[in-house]
């Protein structure tokens, strides 16, 4: 049954980000959660079903689905025959356990992101340099480092191993299209149709917050099990001023002050807002099957403040599969990330400012081990 809870009022946002702006010397636990707090928790519960997506009119089209999941693990599209979108996007976590993966060309620039549960995201690659999960393929398909393809290596493939799939979803033949660009938007729309599937929720974090809001709702918050750790999730580490609503992430773009351990520093959003614009496959441009909608998703991002070193905030649901964690993938472990907000980030070798709301928490060891233990309990159950 879809248990549905009201709008949290932007007033109310504003409350709660200043309450843990200021700490807890206000208040201690025996008075967790306070109103704003307890609206906050009630806005993590319930993840909807995935949203359209009106850029690409073929998401949820089963035979695109199924073309995409064939062209997911297949190597002959890459120019060096021996890498796929698997190869660094593998099950279950959908995202390789090394820093960096291995490409046609080397290492990958970054961690590769997790695609579990992406059809909730706004924004795609780490800088937010893509606006849709159908523009995303072409980046790492196209890239010499990753697969080192072309939209003419694409067109062979597809030619001599799927005209039929290709001509059943899009009414003609590959070797028929005459647009290259097109071709390639085609390939994007089948592969966002088939990771569109790859949902994991319904996990062990839902059943406990369930529970939680209803004790509080009585008026027996601290005698839940889950008081402990929502404790320090939400008022003593500040987690949920950035891994907000249902999907634990508020879409939003920060500067952490994540060390890059050399001189050759990653300016994150600021450069992927300029890639974004210019790029022709964006939800606006002339491939997407909803350009007006894609024009509302990019309005705002020429106003965008503080991208300098910025990157886009992770969902933490099915964070306990996804290590190493960050762009660069320099921290191993959750513990490794609960001791980098801990300490209120790195002091140097890193791009732009740091959000203020990056401090140090002061969390003491047995705060760590509940924190973790949430974090833990976001794994959602596998997909059929």
């Amino acid at each position: 049954m879809t248990v549905r809870f009201p709008v949290v009022p932007s007033r109310l946002v504003f409350s709660l980000v200043l309450g843990v702006l200021l700490g807890s010397a206000c208040g201690g636990q025996d008075d967790f959660p306070n109103e704003d707090e307890l609206t906050a928790i009630q806005g993590l519960f319930h993840l909807p079903a995935p949203p359209e997506d009106s850029t690409n009119q073929y998401a949820d089209n089963p035979a695109a689905r199924d073309l995409g999941a064939k062209l997911y693990s297949d190597t002959r599209l890459s120019g060096c025959g021996t890498v796929s979108c698997q190869s660094c996007h593998p099950a279950p976590a959908y995202t390789v356990s090394t820093v960096k993966a291995q490409g046609c060309g080397g290492e990958t620039a970054r961690n590769p992101p997790s695609l579990l549960n992406t059809p909730y995201f706004k924004w795609f690659m780490w800088d937010g340099s893509r606006d849709s999960l159908w523009d995303q393929p072409m980046g790492p398909l196209l890239n010499p480092v990753e697969m080192a393809s072309s939209s003419e290596h694409l067109r062979e493939v597809l030619t001599d191993h799927y005209a039929s799939d290709y001509e059943a979803i899009f009414g003609k033949r590959p070797e028929d299209e005459p647009d290259p660009d097109r071709l390639l938007a085609n390939f994007g729309k089948v592969m966002e149709a088939y990771e569109r599937t790859l949902i994991r929720v319904n996990s062990p974090f839902d059943q406990k917050l369930e529970h939680f809001i209803t004790s509080a709702n009585q008026g027996q918050a601290a005698a839940d099990p889950f008081y402990r750790q929502l404790h320090v999730f939400v008022r003593r580490a500040r987690c949920a001023v950035c891994h907000k609503g249902p999907t634990l992430s508020d879409f939003q773009f920060h500067d952490l002050g994540l060390s890059e351990g050399s001189e050759a520093l990653d300016h994150g959003r600021a450069p992927g807002i300029e890639q974004v614009a210019l790029d022709r496959f964006n939800s606006a441009g002339e491939y997407s099957d909803d350009p007006a909608g894609g024009a509302s998703r990019l309005s705002g991002i020429s106003g965008e403040t503080g991208t300098d070193g910025a990157f886009k905030t992770p969902t933490l649901r099915n964070v306990a599969l996804t290590g190493p964690y960050m762009h660069n993938g320099s921290l191993a472990t959750l513990d490794d990330v609960i001791a980098f907000y801990n300490r209120g980030g790195d002091s140097a070798t890193f791009a732009g400012v740091r959000t203020d709301t990056i401090i140090p928490l002061y969390l003491s060891d047995s705060e760590k081990a509940a924190l973790k233990d949430l974090l833990q309990s976001l794994t959602g159950a596998e997909t059929p």
